[in-house]
């Protein structure tokens, strides 16, 4: 059973070039962050508040201890060091479940200014809250669906702003992107992607920009001559499939082609380097081969929901050195561990992946879940990266790369015969409509594909 702690972010420096936000005390933890995303941007200082979930319990100064019952009425000495904490009164009734979901439904905000942000979810689906495990779980309802639809919106509008920043092709390919983040939105959300739902979806002043039917993969196998320029050659670069042609860009440290594999040049420096391709939807997964050598520090970071323009992203983090695997994020380059599971050994050719589903943030390994924990700071971010961090004595390098949307795959095959044709159909798992192929039944050829969206 976890144990619950309602406290306070702690700055935590680790090295003279690595500061971060961690619960309190660190190793073997689990956290629901209750700032909001601007207050995730601010390094140092008096850190806000969290529900953090440890292992064992803790002596922590200042924290209220919430038990390990996320479902016992909260004391009036914790009701009232959450009303201090989060800045509005909390009911007599609550609970630490009710503590941790109202955060993120009655009291969020979309935009992320004033307060964290919705928790979201999917047509057909339920929307859930882990920490340490299941918190809370509710159908996808309409209060879920108006809510998730206004992340959407606060994210297109914000997509649109740095696309106003572009010019040329780099803007043509970024709207496109812009319209398949679109299709995606409209399959999960509503059901169906067409002109209708793209509507319905996109902010009112933008409701003409259309839609594009989502589909994206990436892949880098680094199958290249050594270079300190990731961009000399793109052999090895796919993108759905066929040959890739986008670049990569180191946003911190510097990164190189060495033997075959992405190193990493600077010592003692977390390497993020994102992939300047966007993918279709904000729930996508990243993964990496990794290889280590020697012993010492060295790390191994899948990224997800990469922001274009600033150092924002998910980190799914491989530790060889103290067998360790992390969640954490980073908002405008200021770092936050969320979850954090020890006993993770790791070798050469382990898998390391991250997954980010709406709201639920996942570290694997081979395949395998580690951990998972619910967080709303990062949404809309549709690229995705790799890093590494070694130091004098030891590397941490990637084998190879991959990248891809998590969009459902077609199902309910269906044949249907009709007068003079048969007709092929299928549907997404959201119950949409995506392609029908119409075969002649009197003649053999031609065949004919029309697609409904």
């Amino acid at each position: 059973m976890a144990h619950f702690y309602l406290t306070r972010w702690e700055w935590f420096t680790e090295s003279p070039a690595y500061s971060f936000w961690r619960p309190p005390g660190g190793n073997g933890f689990l956290a629901r962050d209750l700032r909001s995303p601007a207050e995730c941007a601010v390094a140092g200082g008096v850190g806000g508040p969290l529900v953090a979930a440890y292992q064992t319990t803790r002596v922590i100064p200042d924290a209220i201890y919430l038990g390990e019952d996320i479902n016992a009425r909260l004391g009036l000495q914790a009701r009232n060091a959450a009303s201090a904490m989060l800045g509005r009164n909390v009911p007599i009734l609550s609970t630490t479940q009710s503590l941790l979901w109202d955060a993120v439904t009655i009291h969020s905000d979309p935009t992320g200014q004033a307060a964290p942000k919705p928790i979201r979810g999917k047509r057909g689906g339920r929307v859930a809250l882990f920490l340490g495990g299941l918190v809370a779980v509710e159908d996808f309802n309409a209060a879920h669906l108006a809510r998730t639809l206004e992340v959407f919106r606060a994210d297109y509008r914000r997509h649109h702003a740095f696309l106003e920043t572009l010019q040329g092709q780099a803007a043509a390919a970024y709207f496109e992107a812009m319209q398949r983040f679109t299709g995606a939105t409209c399959g999960a959300l509503l059901g169906r992607r067409d002109d209708d739902a793209s509507r319905a979806v996109l902010p009112a002043e933008y409701s003409d920009e259309r839609w594009r039917v989502p589909r994206s993969s990436l892949g880098d196998t680094f199958d290249r001559a050594d270079n300190t320029d990731l961009n000399a050659s793109n052999s090895g670069k796919t993108y759905n499939g066929g040959a890739g042609t986008w670049s990569w860009t180191d946003v911190t440290g510097n990164g190189e082609i060495l033997g075959n594999n992405l190193d990493v040049t600077s010592v003692d420096t977390q390497q993020f380097t994102r992939c300047e391709q966007d993918l279709s939807s904000d729930d996508h997964e990243a993964a990496l081969v990794t290889g280590w050598s020697s012993i010492g520090t060295h790390r191994a970071f899948a990224l997800t929901r990469f922001s274009p323009s600033v150092e924002t992203c998910y980190t799914a983090v491989a530790q060889e050195h103290v067998s360790v695997a992390n969640m954490s994020m980073r908002v405008a380059g200021t770092p936050t561990e969320l979850g954090e599971v020890t006993g993770v050994t790791w070798v050469n050719d382990d898998v390391l992946k991250g997954v980010v589903s709406g709201s639920t943030v996942g570290v694997y390994k081979n395949g395998s879940m580690l951990a998972e924990v619910t967080d709303t700071t990062i949404t809309g971010n549709l690229r995705v990266g790799v890093g590494l961090q070694s130091n004098a004595q030891a590397r941490a390098y990637a084998q190879s790369w991959t990248a891809q949307d998590l969009l459902a795959p077609p199902t309910g095959l269906t044949i249907d015969t009709q007068p003079g044709q048969n007709v092929l159909d299928w549907t997404d798992a959201a119950g949409g409509h995506d392609v029908r192929i119409y075969r002649s039944a009197m003649r053999r050829n031609p065949e004919t594909l029309r697609r409904n969206n």
